[in-house]
């Protein structure tokens, strides 16, 4: 279930009660949507929850936090957290601000210009030698991109 657009806390809450009340003991919920586990800079902070939400935007981005308080009150238990990797998209959950310096602002501005005019076999040969740079200097592009998938357990 993508729930990447949902701007609306009560409606993503009563969401989580009525899928937690149609899974069985056991059962599994596997959710793709944008959460940070660190920090937002920028303007992207005018997507994450709390004061700083503009309403404006089309998208919300939510702590790992208020995730797993949202699956503790539906009896449901976090048990998978993996980034979903996608070059094209926007970081937006950096561990520090060198990282959303150079990632978030300069780098992204070069290569998602490159990867959108390129062709599928330089995308794929661009990522194979960006991976390797990325994992020894920062291992920023890893973890910080901008949907996690959650795996819950009743």
């Amino acid at each position: 279930m993508v729930l990447l657009h949902i701007t609306d806390e009560q409606k993503l809450e009563e969401l989580f009660r009525s899928l937690s009340k149609l899974l069985k003991p056991g059962g599994r919920l596997l959710i793709l949507d944008a959460v940070y586990q660190h920090q937002v800079w920028g303007w992207q902070r005018a997507q994450t929850q709390g004061a700083e939400f503009h309403s404006g935007m089309h998208n919300k981005i939510r702590s790992l936090k208020y995730f797993k308080l949202l699956g503790e009150q539906n009896q449901l238990t976090l048990n998978l957290l993996k980034p979903c990797f996608n070059l094209t998209q926007m970081c937006y959950d950096f561990p520090n601000k060198i990282s959303y310096l150079v990632f978030g602002k300069l780098f992204y501005a070069f290569h998602r210009r490159v990867l959108f005019r390129a062709s599928e076999s330089f995308g794929r040969w661009y990522g194979a030698m960006l991976l390797p740079l990325d994992t020894f200097f920062t291992k920023t592009l890893r973890r910080a991109w901008s949907g996690k998938w959650l795996l819950w357990t009743k």
